[in-house]
This record gives structure tokens, C-alpha cells and sequence, in this order.
């Protein structure tokens, strides 16, 4: 997958609602010098074309994920509230059934062939689940102020980082974890006056994706390819059909 591509969305709902959005992904460029990108919500949105090189998809120059294999991760400290019944089976069966379909073309992943970078090497449906990834670490201090736990990009990259180096998993552009919060976790780019916040932060005015996904470049070498999505199910982003269970 690319990194930039509409992969965000397999997530935009916290069990995979079904039925297509029609706001499309969009890329942000953070003051930290950071780029993400998220999915809007739902009806908002738009997309500039930045790039006339190829005439069926924008490419942004980055690289390309020309495989994917994905974690699933559950932050939840015991302090936390619950996920509810059916949720993390429900995404990963989710993540099992693109990996079952891979090179068909029955679902939102086989439309990603048509990505390519500069090289002229393209995107195969080629999806594995990796398994289901368990983080108790208690949430550091709020890192913004939109919400009774709110987190910024920073703090969970910072998680990530420690996590997936304390447990020696893969870094590299064949990866995907995709970090799920429960209820009541939200999310922000960074703190600001203006900042943009996930769906249901206490502000409407700040209440900007329903997911995002972006990169982290270690030191030394390697990458961690991630996607943030916060809880929605029956919330904002939440087109209320839920494919895979409650």
C-alpha cells in the first residue's frame, strides 16, 4: 500500500462500516515538520490535485508499500474503559478476511493496484494479518486539551516507538500497525489554538478526521508505517453498517 493511500480508511469505523465515503484522504503538514494523512469526516473534505505526472492517481513522490502485512493494536491500560464486546474480534476478522481475498478484487483493498511509484513498481494485493497486539502501558499526560484524555501525534508515536522496539517487531514499508484507543481516548495533530482534533473531541470546531495514518523514520534505519484510529462506533463516523459484528 502507499502510505499516502486510502488504506486510512479500512478503519474510519471503529468495527469497518461499510458503504464508501465521499470525502477522500488529505495530506497535512504539521508545524513539527511531520505529514499525515487523514480521512475527513464525513461530508467534509476536499482534495487539490498536487501532481500531473500520472492521470489516474495523485503521487506524492514518497514511497510505496508494494505489500502490506498488518498488527492490529489495542491500547487499553486497565484503567481505561472497555472495548465493547465484539469489537476487537470484529476488526480482526476484518484484517483476516482481506487477507483470505488477497489478489481478488472483492474488496476496498483490490482498487490499490493502481497505485505505482516513480520506479514503475505498483501495488499488489498482497494483505496479511499479523495478529493482535496487546498495550497496558498507562497514557502519559494529557498532550492537549481537548478532551479528559487527549493525546497528541507526538505521544503516540512516541508509544509506538517504545512498544515496537521493546517487543522487536518489523520496521519496515511491509508493516502497517494500526493502533486502536477505546471509547473516551481522543486524539489531536498537536496543540495549538487551531488544532485538528479526532471526531469526537469536546469542540465541533476542532473535530477534523475520523482517522489518519503516517510514517516514523528511526534513527538508525528502519520504519514504522501506523494508522491512528481513534473509537467512533456509533459516533461521528459512523455510518451505522457494521459489517463484522455489533
Amino acid at each position: 500500500m502507499p502510505i499516502r493511500s486510502a488504506l486510512v480508511a479500512l478503519l474510519t469505523a471503529s468495527l469497518l462500516a461499510a458503504g464508501a465515503s465521499t470525502a477522500s484522504a488529505v495530506i497535512v503538514h504539521l508545524a513539527n515538520g511531520k505529514t499525515l494523512s487523514y480521512q475527513p469526516l464525513r461530508g467534509q473534505g476536499t482534495v487539490k490535485p498536487f501532481d500531473a505526472f500520472f492521470t489516474n492517481l495523485d503521487y506524492g513522490g514518497g514511497p510505496v508499500m508494494t505489500s502490506n502485512t498488518n498488527y492490529t493494536l489495542y491500547w487499553r491500560p486497565a484503567t481505561a474503559t472497555a472495548y465493547p464486546a465484539g469489537f476487537k474480534s470484529g476488526v480482526n476478522t476484518y484484517f483476516k478476511d482481506l487477507e483470505h481475498d488477497s489478489s481478488g478484487h472483492e474488496n476496498v483493498d483490490s482498487v490499490a493496484t493502481q497505485y505505482n511509484n516513480a520506479a514503475g513498481e505498483f501495488v499488489k494485493y498482497e494483505s496479511k494479518f499479523a495478529g493482535e497486539l496487546v498495550d497496558e502501558s498507562p497514557y502519559p499526560a494529557n498532550g492537549c486539551t481537548r478532551a479528559p484524555i487527549c493525546l497528541t501525534d507526538e505521544q503516540l508515536r512516541a508509544e509506538l516507538v517504545r512498544y515496537i522496539s521493546e517487543h522487536k517487531l518489523p520496521t519496515d514499508l511491509t508493516h502497517e500497525y494500526f493502533l486502536l484507543t477505546p471509547e473516551g481516548v481522543e486524539s489531536c495533530f498537536e496543540e495549538s489554538a487551531e488544532a485538528e482534533c479526532s471526531a469526537n473531541v469536546t469542540e465541533k470546531a476542532h473535530q477534523a478526521y475520523c482517522a489518519y495514518h503516517g510514517a516514523i523514520s528511526l534513527e538508525g534505519g528502519g520504519e514504522i508505517v501506523y494508522s491512528n484510529d481513534p473509537f467512533v462506533n456509533g459516533k461521528n463516523c459512523d455510518n451505522k453498517n457494521h459489517i463484522n459484528g455489533p
